[in-house]
């Protein structure tokens, strides 16, 4: 995803990158929302398999 979707967010224009901060925040907001999907799936089949 980071290699695929995060470059498809930068070139699109959606987030407004005028330096580094702004990159780096992008960069930090994809990253926490990866995570956050990744646990909540990672519960929710977790326990439907029980």
């Amino acid at each position: 995803m980071l290699i695929t979707v995060f470059p498809c967010l930068i070139i699109s224009g959606w987030f407004p990158l005028s330096n580094i901060f702004d990159f780096l925040k992008l960069l930090a907001i994809f990253l926490v929302v990866g995570v956050v999907l990744w646990i909540i799936s990672f519960f929710y089949f977790w326990k439907a398999t029980k």
